[in-house]
């Protein structure tokens, strides 16, 4: 992870801004980078895989601060999925 990514998430969150982070890494590694960055925290830790995404409504995607394993089309819903919740 590079350096000035932590301080540039803390700076975004301080600024209003929801974080959120689709990689398709494993989700191990997708929650090791998000610890450190400081995307996850104690109130938003939640990861998702790709294949779980289905199961969930719109609102709880809202909830995952890590979605990891996704696809294109996996990210694609997640927006369409914040599109849909305003």
């Amino acid at each position: 992870v590079r350096p000035e990514v932590a301080p540039m998430v803390a700076q975004a969150r301080d600024a209003g801004l929801g974080i959120v982070m689709a990689t398709g890494d494993h989700k191990e590694t997708a929650e090791r980078v998000a610890r450190a960055t400081g995307i996850l925290t104690a109130l938003n830790n939640r990861v998702v895989e790709g294949t779980e995404l289905a199961a969930l409504s719109d609102a709880e995607i809202r909830s995952v601060a890590v979605f990891a394993r996704v696809t294109p089309e996996d990210k694609l819903g997640i927006i369409k999925a914040y599109t849909n919740e305003g």
